[in-house]
Protein backbone atom coordinates (compact mmCIF):
# COMPACT_ATOMS: atom_id res chain seq x y z
CA UNK A 1 0.00 0.00 0.00
CA UNK A 2 2.94 2.23 0.95
CA UNK A 3 4.48 2.01 -2.86
CA UNK A 4 1.23 2.50 -4.30
CA UNK A 5 0.73 6.14 -1.84
CA UNK A 6 4.15 7.10 -2.38
CA UNK A 7 4.03 7.44 -5.69
CA UNK A 8 7.23 8.46 -7.70
CA UNK A 9 9.64 7.43 -5.75
CA UNK A 10 12.28 9.89 -7.43
CA UNK A 11 9.49 12.70 -6.52
CA UNK A 12 10.42 14.83 -3.24
CA UNK A 13 7.90 14.54 -0.50
CA UNK A 14 8.00 17.89 1.75
CA UNK A 15 7.03 17.89 5.22
CA UNK A 16 4.22 20.48 5.74
CA UNK A 17 2.72 20.85 9.61
CA UNK A 18 -1.04 21.09 8.99
CA UNK A 19 -2.09 21.78 12.50
CA UNK A 20 -2.28 20.41 16.00
CA UNK A 21 -5.66 19.52 17.74
CA UNK A 22 -6.16 18.40 20.89
CA UNK A 23 -4.94 14.57 20.95
CA UNK A 24 -2.66 14.85 18.10
CA UNK A 25 -0.72 16.79 15.49
CA UNK A 26 -0.87 15.75 11.58
CA UNK A 27 2.07 16.20 9.25
CA UNK A 28 1.30 16.31 5.16
CA UNK A 29 3.65 14.88 2.97
CA UNK A 30 3.79 16.17 -0.35
CA UNK A 31 -0.05 15.67 -1.52
CA UNK A 32 0.06 11.97 -0.92
CA UNK A 33 0.84 10.85 2.68
CA UNK A 34 -0.55 12.34 5.96
CA UNK A 35 1.11 11.10 9.14
CA UNK A 36 -0.93 11.87 12.70
CA UNK A 37 1.36 11.97 15.67
CA UNK A 38 -0.55 11.17 18.76
CA UNK A 39 0.22 13.04 21.72
CA UNK A 40 -1.76 10.89 23.87
CA UNK A 41 -0.44 7.87 24.15
CA UNK A 42 -2.89 4.79 25.76
CA UNK A 43 -1.51 0.75 25.87
CA UNK A 44 -3.31 -0.64 23.25
CA UNK A 45 -3.85 -0.41 19.09
CA UNK A 46 -5.14 3.02 18.28
CA UNK A 47 -8.56 2.77 17.03
CA UNK A 48 -8.05 4.69 14.48
CA UNK A 49 -4.97 2.13 13.27
CA UNK A 50 -6.98 -0.90 13.92
CA UNK A 51 -9.90 0.06 12.30
CA UNK A 52 -8.43 1.75 9.61
CA UNK A 53 -5.94 -1.17 8.72
CA UNK A 54 -9.18 -3.91 8.99
CA UNK A 55 -10.82 -1.66 6.29
CA UNK A 56 -7.55 -1.14 3.93
CA UNK A 57 -6.10 -4.81 3.90
CA UNK A 58 -10.23 -7.20 4.31
CA UNK A 59 -12.73 -4.92 2.48
CA UNK A 60 -13.20 -2.99 -1.04
CA UNK A 61 -14.54 0.30 1.36
CA UNK A 62 -13.22 3.27 -0.35
CA UNK A 63 -14.44 6.00 1.31
CA UNK A 64 -11.69 6.45 4.54
CA UNK A 65 -8.36 7.10 3.70
CA UNK A 66 -6.28 3.98 3.63
CA UNK A 67 -3.33 3.09 6.02
CA UNK A 68 0.13 3.25 4.93
CA UNK A 69 1.84 2.48 8.02
CA UNK A 70 2.12 2.96 11.61
CA UNK A 71 4.88 3.18 14.33
CA UNK A 72 4.66 1.50 17.25
CA UNK A 73 6.00 1.09 20.80
CA UNK A 74 7.09 -2.56 22.48
CA UNK A 75 8.58 -3.27 25.50
CA UNK A 76 11.46 -5.51 25.99
CA UNK A 77 9.85 -7.09 29.09
CA UNK A 78 9.40 -10.29 29.18
CA UNK A 79 5.85 -10.35 28.89
CA UNK A 80 5.70 -7.81 26.35
CA UNK A 81 2.38 -6.03 27.11
CA UNK A 82 0.36 -4.43 24.50
CA UNK A 83 2.05 -2.20 21.85
CA UNK A 84 1.21 1.68 21.83
CA UNK A 85 0.18 3.50 18.73
CA UNK A 86 2.87 6.27 18.62
CA UNK A 87 1.46 7.85 14.72
CA UNK A 88 -0.36 6.67 11.97
CA UNK A 89 0.65 7.18 8.19
CA UNK A 90 -1.89 7.22 5.77
CA UNK A 91 -2.76 8.56 1.98
CA UNK A 92 -3.88 12.13 1.92
CA UNK A 93 -6.85 13.11 0.88
CA UNK A 94 -7.77 16.56 -0.64
CA UNK A 95 -10.21 18.62 1.28
CA UNK A 96 -11.66 22.29 1.53
CA UNK A 97 -12.03 21.58 5.08
CA UNK A 98 -13.40 19.12 7.62
CA UNK A 99 -17.36 17.96 8.63
CA UNK A 100 -17.37 19.79 11.80
CA UNK A 101 -16.44 22.92 10.30
CA UNK A 102 -18.63 22.71 7.63
CA UNK A 103 -21.53 21.84 10.45
CA UNK A 104 -20.71 24.62 11.95
CA UNK A 105 -21.11 26.97 9.08
CA UNK A 106 -24.44 25.23 8.67
CA UNK A 107 -25.55 25.86 11.90
CA UNK A 108 -24.82 29.42 11.96
CA UNK A 109 -25.91 30.05 8.21
CA UNK A 110 -29.15 28.26 9.94
CA UNK A 111 -29.37 30.53 12.78
CA UNK A 112 -29.41 33.77 10.85
CA UNK A 113 -32.48 31.89 8.83
CA UNK A 114 -34.27 31.20 12.23
CA UNK A 115 -34.11 34.52 13.63
CA UNK A 116 -35.46 36.17 10.48
CA UNK A 117 -38.43 34.66 10.48
CA UNK A 118 -38.81 35.65 13.93
CA UNK A 119 -40.40 34.45 17.52
CA UNK A 120 -43.37 33.78 16.44
CA UNK A 121 -42.83 32.15 12.90
CA UNK A 122 -40.59 30.20 14.68
CA UNK A 123 -42.66 28.93 17.62
CA UNK A 124 -45.79 28.10 15.17
CA UNK A 125 -43.40 25.13 13.12
CA UNK A 126 -44.77 21.99 13.60
CA UNK A 127 -42.61 19.45 15.71
CA UNK A 128 -42.50 15.72 14.51
CA UNK A 129 -44.33 13.24 16.71
CA UNK A 130 -43.20 9.91 14.21
CA UNK A 131 -40.77 7.75 15.18
CA UNK A 132 -37.22 8.05 13.96
CA UNK A 133 -38.11 4.97 11.56
CA UNK A 134 -40.90 6.11 10.65
CA UNK A 135 -39.26 10.17 9.80
CA UNK A 136 -36.42 8.29 7.89
CA UNK A 137 -39.12 6.50 5.70
CA UNK A 138 -40.88 9.49 4.80
CA UNK A 139 -39.98 13.17 2.95
CA UNK A 140 -38.25 16.31 4.81
CA UNK A 141 -40.88 18.80 5.84
CA UNK A 142 -40.95 21.98 3.68
CA UNK A 143 -39.86 24.13 6.27
CA UNK A 144 -36.42 22.32 7.12
CA UNK A 145 -35.66 22.36 3.16
CA UNK A 146 -36.29 26.15 3.33
CA UNK A 147 -34.39 26.81 6.76
CA UNK A 148 -31.48 23.97 6.70
CA UNK A 149 -30.64 23.87 2.72
CA UNK A 150 -28.27 21.80 1.54
CA UNK A 151 -26.43 20.68 4.76
CA UNK A 152 -29.84 17.97 5.10
CA UNK A 153 -28.29 16.17 1.71
CA UNK A 154 -24.71 16.21 3.01
CA UNK A 155 -26.31 14.81 6.67
CA UNK A 156 -27.92 11.88 4.45
CA UNK A 157 -24.90 11.03 2.48
CA UNK A 158 -22.99 11.30 5.68
CA UNK A 159 -25.46 8.93 6.90
CA UNK A 160 -25.22 6.42 4.09
CA UNK A 161 -21.30 6.48 4.05
CA UNK A 162 -21.90 5.76 7.67
CA UNK A 163 -23.58 2.51 7.25
CA UNK A 164 -22.11 1.44 4.36
CA UNK A 165 -19.03 1.58 6.87
CA UNK A 166 -20.42 -0.76 9.20
CA UNK A 167 -21.06 -3.10 6.63
CA UNK A 168 -17.82 -2.90 5.38
CA UNK A 169 -16.46 -3.66 9.50
CA UNK A 170 -18.79 -6.54 10.49
CA UNK A 171 -17.74 -8.06 6.70
CA UNK A 172 -15.86 -10.99 8.04
CA UNK A 173 -17.82 -13.48 10.21
CA UNK A 174 -14.78 -15.34 11.51
CA UNK A 175 -12.59 -11.91 12.21
CA UNK A 176 -11.36 -12.56 16.22
CA UNK A 177 -12.04 -8.35 16.74
CA UNK A 178 -14.66 -7.19 14.11
CA UNK A 179 -17.13 -10.40 14.03
CA UNK A 180 -20.37 -8.78 14.72
CA UNK A 181 -21.87 -9.73 18.47
CA UNK A 182 -25.27 -10.63 19.20
CA UNK A 183 -26.92 -7.13 20.65
CA UNK A 184 -28.36 -9.14 23.80
CA UNK A 185 -31.47 -7.87 25.69
CA UNK A 186 -29.03 -6.83 28.86
CA UNK A 187 -26.99 -4.90 26.72
CA UNK A 188 -30.15 -3.33 25.17
CA UNK A 189 -30.87 -2.19 28.80
CA UNK A 190 -27.86 -1.10 29.46
CA UNK A 191 -27.33 1.06 26.53
CA UNK A 192 -31.26 2.16 27.29
CA UNK A 193 -30.25 3.16 30.61
CA UNK A 194 -26.90 5.54 29.66
CA UNK A 195 -28.90 7.36 26.85
CA UNK A 196 -31.16 8.18 29.76
CA UNK A 197 -29.03 9.26 31.51
CA UNK A 198 -27.19 11.44 29.02
CA UNK A 199 -30.41 12.82 27.84
CA UNK A 200 -31.46 13.70 31.55
CA UNK A 201 -28.02 14.96 31.98
CA UNK A 202 -27.90 17.45 28.77
CA UNK A 203 -31.74 18.80 29.53
CA UNK A 204 -30.77 19.78 33.22
CA UNK A 205 -28.37 21.85 32.06
CA UNK A 206 -30.08 23.27 29.16
CA UNK A 207 -32.86 24.15 31.79
CA UNK A 208 -30.29 25.74 34.20
CA UNK A 209 -29.22 28.14 31.02
CA UNK A 210 -32.38 28.31 29.99
CA UNK A 211 -33.18 32.12 31.59
CA UNK A 212 -29.86 33.45 30.40
CA UNK A 213 -30.77 32.09 26.69
CA UNK A 214 -34.14 34.21 26.85
CA UNK A 215 -32.36 36.83 27.80
CA UNK A 216 -29.90 36.85 25.13
CA UNK A 217 -30.75 38.53 21.82
CA UNK A 218 -28.70 35.87 19.87
CA UNK A 219 -30.67 33.28 18.17
CA UNK A 220 -29.74 30.53 20.20
CA UNK A 221 -32.96 31.58 22.62
CA UNK A 222 -34.84 29.75 19.90
CA UNK A 223 -33.40 26.29 20.56
CA UNK A 224 -34.22 27.19 24.14
CA UNK A 225 -37.91 27.45 23.99
CA UNK A 226 -38.19 24.73 21.54
CA UNK A 227 -36.99 22.17 24.30
CA UNK A 228 -38.80 24.16 26.78
CA UNK A 229 -42.02 23.62 24.77
CA UNK A 230 -41.29 19.48 24.09
CA UNK A 231 -38.44 17.57 26.55
CA UNK A 232 -37.94 14.03 25.63
CA UNK A 233 -37.23 13.22 29.05
CA UNK A 234 -37.68 9.60 28.44
CA UNK A 235 -36.41 7.52 25.48
CA UNK A 236 -38.36 4.24 25.25
CA UNK A 237 -36.57 1.98 22.74
CA UNK A 238 -38.88 -0.75 20.59
CA UNK A 239 -37.73 -3.61 19.76
CA UNK A 240 -39.60 -5.53 17.01
CA UNK A 241 -39.95 -9.53 16.38
CA UNK A 242 -37.53 -12.06 17.86
CA UNK A 243 -34.55 -10.95 15.34
CA UNK A 244 -31.30 -10.15 17.41
CA UNK A 245 -29.67 -7.07 16.05
CA UNK A 246 -26.09 -6.55 16.15
CA UNK A 247 -23.56 -4.21 18.18
CA UNK A 248 -20.49 -3.85 16.36
CA UNK A 249 -17.26 -4.74 17.55
CA UNK A 250 -14.19 -2.25 17.99
CA UNK A 251 -16.35 1.08 16.92
CA UNK A 252 -17.71 3.75 18.75
CA UNK A 253 -20.66 3.99 17.20
CA UNK A 254 -23.59 1.19 17.72
CA UNK A 255 -25.74 0.55 14.66
CA UNK A 256 -29.49 0.66 15.71
CA UNK A 257 -31.23 -2.09 12.91
CA UNK A 258 -34.36 -2.29 14.35
CA UNK A 259 -34.52 -0.15 16.73
CA UNK A 260 -36.32 3.06 16.90
CA UNK A 261 -36.23 5.73 20.07
CA UNK A 262 -39.26 7.92 20.66
CA UNK A 263 -38.95 11.28 21.98
CA UNK A 264 -42.08 11.86 24.25
CA UNK A 265 -43.38 15.58 25.50
CA UNK A 266 -43.03 16.03 29.10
Amino acid sequence: MLPRLRGDPSQPLPPVVLGVEQSNTSVRFGEQLIMKLYRRLEAGINPDQEIGQFVTENTEYANVPPVAGALEFHRREPAGGQPITLALLQGYVRNRGDAWRYTLDSLADYFKVARGLGSAAAADLPLPQASLLELIRSDFPAAAEQTIGAYLASARLLGKRTAELHLALTSDLAHPVFAPEPFTPDFQETLHRSMRQQTDRILGLLRARFEVCRRSPYPMQTVCWAWKRRSPRALTPCWTGQSTPYARASTATTTWDRCSTQARTS
